[in-house]
């Protein structure tokens, strides 16, 4: 199980799960400690492969928890007209929990 950290999964979105995949941008949501969901607004050389790519690569780096991907026209913005990356909905005592295991 992983913990909620923004800067954490921020890096994994960044630097390893969407490099060389035509997407133009990407959200990951955390739902629970084992499931996270993956927006994404592909470009239009995105080919349906590139979905199990994308699970893969953040299995690789998260464990054995569920990725569900999801093809947007785009991510939803904020009033100031950004995006956030990565939105964590876990509940205080999830993210104890696993603060908890961690230690």
């Amino acid at each position: 199980m992983i913990c909620c950290a923004p800067f954490w999964a921020a890096d994994i979105l960044d630097k390893s799960s969407f490099i060389w995949t035509p997407i133009r941008e990407a959200q990951i949501i955390q739902v629970s400690l084992d499931h996270i969901i993956i927006y994404y607004a592909p470009t239009k050389e995105f080919k349906s492969e590139y979905e199990q790519v994308i699970r893969s690569r953040i299995q690789t780096r998260m464990g054995d928890i569920q990725v569900t991907t999801e093809s947007v026209q785009s991510i939803p913005r904020d009033k100031n007209g950004k995006f956030r990356t990565v939105i964590c909905e876990l509940s205080e005592a999830e993210k104890h929990k696993s603060l908890q295991e961690k230690n």
